[in-house]
């Protein structure tokens, strides 16, 4: 049986081999989302509506990974946009000198 992603039928961990370029990859990426109940914000740090807080990935869930080795494997994609998410927050940071990290 297939496991299942996002109401998305995966098999192995539903990824393309490297180098090709299916639709398969967006998905996943698609369902490496950013989960804004994650990032705390009170209505006196509020960012202006023009230049919003990064959010952070969702992280997968550790079953979303079929264990076969994939290169890539969905975690992978999971950390490339953790690098992401810890720029953009350094360059949000450094344009609102106010907030916090944290």
């Amino acid at each position: 049986m297939a496991a299942v992603t996002n109401g998305v039928p995966v098999i192995g961990c539903g990824l393309p081999a490297r180098g090709r370029q299916e639709s398969g990859a967006g998905r996943i990426l698609d369902s490496v989302q950013r989960n804004p109940a994650e990032v705390p914000v009170t209505p006196a740090t509020a960012p202006a509506a023009d230049d919003p807080r990064p959010l952070p990935p969702n992280r997968p869930d550790d079953d979303a990974c079929c264990g076969s080795g994939c290169d890539p494997c969905i975690f992978d994609f999971y950390y490339e946009e953790m690098e992401r998410y810890r720029q953009e927050l350094r360059d949000w940071l450094a344009r609102h000198p106010g907030e916090t990290a944290a």
